[in-house]
């Protein structure tokens, strides 16, 4: 009864977040954590989430699935490449777990400080050098922006996962300025996605990001095709 009370109490706006309690939670350091048992209790609060009719989107069991596979991949012997593959899956989930975390006090942080000067701000590592004072002014006023729209339409929660919306930028844009793609967000949790799809875009080479946060895509010549 009391973690259904709690479960009330409580509203995860996307797995990244559940994710994110269930580690804080534990108080220990995440690389510390049995991925098994993350799985499990990711899994116990989204069937009880469920139970209470709450937002359950199509994105906590996509995570949900991709935990449980980890989970039974650490329980069977592996092969070298198994374990290669494993190690990578389980290092990716880890990171965005703690870039989310990096990010979501970057956000909170900013609105709740008046000013940029306040700073400087710690960006996740993956970011290029860039001026932070500016990143900062860009991220608030693209949550002020969402804040506006929050209280003036009824806002329809959508799935954000991590790969809908690298999928979404590359298809969508050739080059396109961080604020744009910021301000076109209905929730802060999509604004913080959104920032970790740049940066996993930007760490696989995909897109680079210039001194005035202009996203370009990275146009690779296919050899094969290059005229003798």
């Amino acid at each position: 009864m009391e973690l259904f009370f709690k479960l009330e109490q409580l509203e995860f706006e996307g797995p990244l977040d559940l994710l994110l309690y269930l580690v804080q939670k534990k108080k220990i350091d995440i690389r510390q954590l049995s991925i098994s048992q993350l799985a499990d209790e990711f899994l116990y609060y989204v069937n009880q989430m469920e139970e209470l009719n709450l937002n359950v989107t199509s994105e906590f069991i996509a995570t949900a699935a991709y935990l449980l596979e980890l989970k039974s991949k650490s329980l069977l012997p592996m092969s070298e490449k198994e374990k290669k593959e494993y190690e990578y899956k389980r290092e990716l989930l880890i990171r965005r777990i703690e870039e989310y975390a990096r990010l979501k006090e970057l956000t909170e942080q900013i609105l709740n400080k008046s000013s940029a000067d306040q700073y400087p701000v710690k960006v996740p590592y993956t970011f290029p050098k860039v001026d932070e004072k500016k990143l900062v002014k860009i991220v608030k006023a693209a949550l002020q922006e969402v804040e506006v729209k929050q209280k003036v339409y009824i806002i329809k929660k959508e799935n954000y996962s991590l790969e809908r919306i690298m999928e979404e930028i590359e298809e969508k844009y050739d080059m396109v300025n961080l604020f744009d793609l910021l301000r076109d967000s209905s929730s802060k949790y999509e604004i913080i996605v959104k920032f970790l799809a740049v940066l996993e875009l930007i760490r696989f080479e995909k897109y680079t990001i210039d001194d005035d946060f202009v996203l370009r895509k990275v146009v690779r010549q296919d050899v094969a095709s290059v005229p003798e």
